[in-house]
């Protein structure tokens, strides 16, 4: 327990002198991008039927074609907005060379795209499947390693002084070896994966690694409850761990599909689980209404109420912040663990019934969508039970 105090406490320090310093930084900025996103998403899929038919017939559907736009422009590419961020917090942290840290930036993001393969340039694949939000620790990797390839390359072709004195021109002249040679190095792993994997990327290697164990486990008991301890342990260093497992959880053929007639399944874990957001954020949301003390804790359990509702947990997440906090992190990973298995062995007694509707939007609030998704009244009074 020591162990993960001085951990948590060491990271949230704000000095920029680590890799986890720069990720909390760089997920603080993307709070913006994940709320707004999240919000237009809510909107086109409001859980009342005829709100959502004037968004779609309002305006010969100008609206509903707004927030698919907007959620395109911020979800759509969370991904590369991370790569910009997360490489410029790192390359601050090289005190070299301050000057050309915008190449480095733009090298990272030139990497990224290299790193996609030749599929996605032939029309084969929709390149926003792989800038989405669920590419996010992908980015995070190339973010990272791109920029400290970057800066040592800059530092083997050129010394310490080579910026002295030098106009803008001439320092973009010389990150132009650097430059290549990143960008070549991506483009050539990402040939290698492509044909190993026959269509894929590094993305997609990224996932199947990620994702290979859990697959094994398959959807059983503890296969789902070792995602969801997983995904809880990512959100607390600032990873969004759902987006993480999201190509194994919603995968058509994968092993969560509801089709395949267990219980566990995405819509499981969103019904039962994901009650607020990751973390059963709504029980910490209620918890703050009811015993927070401080003005801080009161105005951001306003400012929290309605997207929690929605299941839209980042203004809580980062604004307490339960993020590198020790003193959230053993109930933020142990309530979605207790909501997993009670509302597992309900369902698997019978005295709730399985899911039967999971084409009910993760929006949705709770007590709504577990009726939505069970067709049962039994539905709403677990998730209410899950509730304290």
């Amino acid at each position: 327990m020591n162990f993960f105090k001085k951990l948590f406490i060491r990271s949230s320090l704000n000095k920029s002198d680590s890799v986890i310093a720069s990720l909390k930084q760089s997920f603080l900025f993307l709070v913006p991008i994940f709320i707004i996103g999240a919000l237009s998403l809510s909107l086109k899929s409001f859980p009342i039927t005829f709100i959502r038919v004037f968004i779609k017939t309002a305006l010969n559907g100008k609206i509903l074609q707004v927030l698919n736009l907007i959620y395109n422009a911020t979800y759509g590419f969370a991904s590369v907005y991370l790569v910009i961020i997360l490489s410029y917090y790192e390359s601050k942290r090289i005190k070299l060379h301050k000057d050309i840290r915008i190449f480095s930036v733009i090298c990272s993001v030139s990497c990224y795209f290299g790193f996609m393969g030749p599929d996605i340039y032939t029309n084969k694949a929709d390149v926003l499947d792989y800038t989405k939000m669920t590419n996010i620790f992908s980015a995070l990797l190339v973010a990272i390693g791109c920029t400290h390839v970057f800066y040592f390359l800059y530092n083997l072709f050129f010394n310490k002084n080579s910026d002295n004195h030098s106009t803008s021109f001439e320092r973009s002249l010389r990150a132009m070896i650097p430059f290549l040679c990143c960008v070549t190095i991506s483009v050539i792993i990402s040939l290698v994966i492509d044909s190993l994997l026959t269509t894929g990327n590094f993305n997609d290697l990224v996932t199947i690694v990620i994702n290979k164990p859990f697959e094994t486990m398959g959807a059983t008991f503890f296969g789902g409850l070792s995602v969801m301890f997983v995904i809880s342990v990512l959100w607390l260093f600032g990873i969004h761990g759902s987006n993480v497992f999201d190509n194994l959880l919603s995968s058509a053929t994968g092993p969560f599909c509801i089709t395949n007639g267990q219980i566990v399944s995405k819509s499981f874990i969103d019904t039962f689980v994901f009650m607020g957001g990751c973390g059963t954020s709504i029980c910490l949301l209620i918890a703050l209404i009811l015993f927070g003390k401080t003005s801080k804790n009161k105005k951001l359990s306003k400012l929290s109420f309605v997207p929690v509702l929605f299941n839209i947990n980042e203004t809580l997440i980062f604004g307490l912040p339960v993020v590198f906090n020790p003193i959230y992190a053993v109930p933020f990973v142990i309530t979605p663990l207790v909501t997993y298995t009670i509302s597992y062995f309900a369902t698997a007694l019978g005295i709730v019934p399985h899911i039967l509707n999971a084409n009910v939007h993760w929006t949705t609030p709770p007590i709504i969508r577990g009726y939505q998704a069970t067709g049962s009244v039994k539905g709403s009074i677990l998730q209410t039970f899950g509730l304290p």
